[in-house]
């Protein structure tokens, strides 16, 4: 029910797409009430699509940022490793913001994200993780035009590019953002 009221959610803000998804919401929250036990991971998956809803949907920041902020407090009991939390919660989280140009917001929860990979330095996964992130922190400074940070961040890509290329890890940044930068800066 969570992954059809997501397709609702992303495929367009038709009349039949909103109460499908409101519906599979609904649905999908009484029945994880009654059938399951301990439903932690699925609630925290509620929470992200309901922020989800909120932002394409109602585009309610409001909202958003409780559904946000509550399965920030779910995700560690539902959750056994870091990176899951990142990708459920952090990563989605920050494109809800980056959809409604709450670009502050945006950047907190990837740099959150980062300091996160950053207790895990020898862990391949969390290192190509944090590069991931580093792309999207460079997709929202991009978006806000702020091309002095878009520089840096463009540069730890490259020096990660330097450095993982050997274990076949390598983060592409396209030419045009290059060149975007470099004539702003």
């Amino acid at each position: 029910l969570l992954s059809l009221a997501s397709v609702c959610i992303r495929s367009g803000k038709d009349e039949e797409d909103k109460n499908t998804a409101l519906e599979c919401l609904c649905k999908a929250f009484d029945i994880a009430d009654t059938e399951f036990e301990n439903y932690d991971d699925f609630l925290c998956l509620y929470m992200m699509v309901s922020a989800t809803y909120f932002t394409y949907i109602a585009e309610d920041i409001e909202t958003v940022c409780e559904y946000i902020e509550e399965a920030h407090n779910i995700a560690p009991s539902a959750y056994q490793t870091d990176i899951e939390i990142i990708d459920i919660v952090y990563i989605p989280a920050s494109d809800c913001y980056f959809s409604l140009q709450e670009y502050d917001l945006a950047i907190a929860e990837l740099d959150k994200a980062l300091e996160i990979c950053l207790k895990y330095p020898d862990v391949p996964q969390y290192s190509d993780k944090y590069a991931d992130i580093i792309t999207y922190l460079l997709d929202v400074y991009f978006e806000m035009e702020n091309y002095t940070m878009c520089a840096l961040m463009i540069a730890i890509i490259d020096k990660f590019n330097d450095e993982h290329c050997d274990i076949g890890i390598f983060k592409h940044i396209e030419p045009y953002v290059r060149e975007t930068v470099s004539k702003n800066l």
